[in-house]
């Protein structure tokens, strides 16, 4: 009778620890206080950095020097293989002027006309984030997030955009990023690589953006594909200068 009871304790015993592990496995559902994403802080930072850009048929590479002032601005210089500047051009947080030296043309977008164009929900924070490395949006108590092996998820929501983060979980430092517009069913991934230290911070070295969408004239979807490999980045410490005009000869399209 003891053997029976003390072979039944330990089948008992057994069952529940297996059904509270599976429990903890499947869902796997961490507080948010238990992490934070590890963004790179500064006020002017710069870089130098090969672009690549394709879409709807058109490549372009170049090296780009870009300045960034946080929450503020991004200016970009591109230089083709050539050695000559061929573009200049300045975000802020409504637009984007874009210079074309070569053609001496200049256009202006506004971030409303360029998610018309994309079909999808771009904005200057975006933009920062991506050539940073550092978190889209704010986490909120809406959000939920999830341990996956030694790695967190990040499930987040920005209107109609579900959002979905991997980060690492021994730098905290944004893996990958998957995008989704509900609506449109219109896609962006975001992948960051060779991780090299920036001052006290992990910093992403490469990223590939990728942004797959119809077009808002409907047809196929289109494929917009960006690297970026930074070469030099630096943390400034005087302010930096936005050099930036347009010729009155220049023409705007």
């Amino acid at each position: 009778m003891n053997n029976r009871l003390l072979i039944l304790s330990l089948l008992g015993l057994l069952f529940f620890s297996c059904k509270r592990n599976t429990a903890l496995t499947s869902g796997n559902v961490v507080d948010l206080d238990e992490f934070e994403i590890a963004d790179v802080e500064f006020d002017d930072l710069s870089a130098k950095t090969k672009f690549k850009y394709q879409n709807e048929g058109t490549t372009l590479a170049a090296t780009a020097n870009i300045r960034i002032r946080k929450d503020s601005l991004i200016w970009f210089s591109l230089t083709p293989a050539l050695g000559i500047e061929a573009a200049r051009g300045i975000i802020t947080q409504d637009s984007m002027v874009l210079v074309d030296r070569i053609k001496k043309t200049y256009s202006i977008y506004s971030f409303e006309s360029l998610s018309k164009r994309f079909n999808f929900n771009l904005n200057y924070h975006l933009i920062e984030s991506l050539i940073l490395g550092n978190a889209s949006q704010n986490v909120s108590s809406k959000d939920q997030a999830y341990r996956e092996g030694s790695d967190f998820r990040l499930d987040q929501t920005s209107g109609t955009v579900k959002v979905q983060e991997r980060i690492d979980g021994s730098t905290l430092k944004i893996q990958d990023v998957v995008m989704i517009d509900e609506v449109t069913k219109n896609a962006m991934t975001i992948n960051y690589g060779d991780f090299g230290k920036l001052d006290e911070y992990d910093f992403p070295y490469q990223s590939v953006i990728s942004l797959n969408y119809l077009p808002p004239s409907g047809g196929n979807k289109l494929n917009m594909l960006i690297n970026l490999d930074h070469s030099k980045v630096a943390i400034e410490s005087k302010r930096l200068k936005f050099p930036f005009n347009i010729s009155s000869k220049y023409e705007r399209r």
